[in-house]
Parts: C-alpha cells; sequence; structure tokens
C-alpha cells in the first residue's frame, strides 16, 4: 500500500511547483516520506521515496532543510545503502545526495562525519562497478557518476 500511495503522491507532485511546496510546508508530510527510505521498508518503496525526495528537494529548499535537520535523512539513507545491493536504491539514493549536495554545500562533510561508514563502502563499491565488463558497467553508469561527484567533492 505504501508504494502506490508514494507512486501517486510523486505522479502528483512532479511538474507541479504549488503541489510540491503544499507538501513541503508540512514536516509531517516530509517525515513520513523520509521513513519510506528507512529499513525495514520493502527496497522499492525506499527507491520510490528516495525518488520522490529528490524531486521534492529539487523544487523546494524546506524539504531540503527538514529532511536533513529534522527528520534524519542522512542516517535513512545511509542505513539503506550500506544494508543493499539494490542496483536502483543506490542510483536513486545517491541521485538524491548529489541534488541534497548542490542544496547544502556542507553535505560531503557531514557524510563524512555522520557516516564513514556509506562513504567507504561506496568507495568499495564504484571499484566493484569499475572492474565489470563494459557492458554492465554502462548499466551503473548513473551510479558510478554520482559516486564520483561525491568522492570526488571528498577529496576536494
Amino acid at each position: 500500500m505504501r508504494l502506490k500511495g508514494l507512486r501517486a503522491v510523486s505522479c502528483m507532485v512532479r511538474g507541479d511547483k504549488a503541489l510540491a511546496e503544499e507538501l513541503a510546508r508540512d514536516a509531517t508530510r516530509v517525515a513520513a516520506v523520509v521513513g519510506c527510505v528507512r529499513p525495514p521498508s520493502p527496497v522499492r518503496v525506499q527507491v520510490k521515496a528516495a525518488h520522490l525526495l529528490r524531486h521534492l528537494v529539487q523544487s523546494s529548499s524546506q524539504v531540503c532543510s527538514l529532511a536533513l535537520n529534522d527528520e534524519g535523512l542522512l542516517s535513512a539513507l545511509s542505513i539503506a545503502l550500506q544494508g543493499s545491493e539494490d542496483a536502483q536504491l543506490w542510483e536513486h539514493g545517491l541521485h538524491l545526495l548529489v541534488s541534497l549536495g548542490r542544496r547544502r554545500n556542507s553535505l560531503v562533510a557531514d557524510l563524512q562525519r555522520e557516516s564513514p561508514a556509506l562513504m567507504e563502502r561506496m568507495a568499495d563499491r564504484r571499484t566493484v562497478l569499475h572492474a565489470l565488463p563494459q557492458e554492465d558497467k554502462d548499466a551503473h553508469r548513473e551510479e558510478i557518476e554520482y559516486m564520483t561527484t561525491l568522492l570526488g567533492a571528498m577529496q576536494a
């Protein structure tokens, strides 16, 4: 049921700035979406929640602030990614982190401080993905790009 609900909300707010802003005004709504990222939510629910949050973050700095400061998004996303091998979750989770980083300059420093295990896991996963045959690497192209962006910012 949560997956259908997330899909419906995602379809409604995508491309409709007024609805996205309305959703962003209510911390309880943002908390509910962030909660869907947290394990033990099914991976499909986590992927859809990360996708929806990315759209909301791109349209509202208020969502970015609420999700990071009040709702513990970094912690939730870190735990979800560290415990998963799902390529879609990694791709959408990392895309969300890159989008958050565009809104919050300290994001990578926050990740290093709050979740060094995720940064290490990301570096290890990128090494594994780079070792794949080219056709498999192509399937992970965006994930590798997001990792490179985040890890590159860490070294800067």
